[in-house]
């Protein structure tokens, strides 16, 4: 049996399922998994994406007829990313993901139960730029902070051309990983910028 080949032909199913190999007896539970996408409405884009870090300057937020928000930069830079964003964790706009910062624990919703967060991006403009997802996570204020584990994730990097359209994916199974080293758990610290890593402590998204 050849292994590592594409699934052909999917549109010609006739079983589903799986095998099992064991020595005599075994019991295994089977859950079903929903990949579930975190996705910002136009409210939260236009009202709460007021953080921005890096060389760029926002110009210009407008709230589109129908769905989107058009984001208008200046000073952009092709090797270093100029960062916008939410200063202030995600609020009820995000499909009722929510956090309780100042209390410092998790509020009735958090991003535990996402596998990934998506939006879609359109170029409107009249040269080609690079998108990617970033997130941060981690108590960074006392005494939820102490010690602190702020921790930076990020999505690849995409490309879109004048006129082009694409979904772009931060994946919470397989991220890009920054200011890690100082995580109280051993297991969760990664040189920065390690890929392919699991985003841990969805339950403390700061921006």
């Amino acid at each position: 049996m050849a292994s590592g080949v594409a699934i052909w032909r999917l549109d010609e199913i006739s079983d589903v399922g799986f095998q099992i190999l064991g020595n005599s007896v075994a019991s295994v539970v089977v859950t079903r998994l929903v990949d579930v996408p975190l996705s910002l409405s136009d409210a939260e884009l236009s009202t709460q994406f007021t953080k921005e870090v890096g060389p760029g300057t926002v110009t210009g937020i407008t709230n589109m007829s129908g769905s989107g928000v058009r984001f208008d930069f200046s000073d952009l830079d092709p090797s270093t990313g100029t960062i916008v964003g939410n200063n202030f964790p995600v609020s009820a706009f995000a499909n009722g993901a929510w956090k309780d910062y100042g209390n410092g624990f998790a509020g009735p919703y958090d991003f535990s139960a996402y596998a990934c967060y998506k939006l879609a991006f359109t170029n409107v403009g009249t040269d080609s730029v690079s998108i990617a997802l970033a997130m941060n996570t981690g108590w960074t204020v006392a005494p939820w902070g102490t010690p602190q584990t702020d921790t930076f994730w990020q999505s690849s990097w995409t490309t879109l051309a004048p006129g082009e359209t694409k979904v772009v994916k931060l994946d919470f199974w397989s991220a890009d990983v920054a200011n890690a080293l100082d995580d109280p758990n051993a297991a969760w610290q990664y040189p920065d910028w390690t890929s392919n890593v699991i985003v841990r402590r969805l339950d403390e998204v700061a921006t």
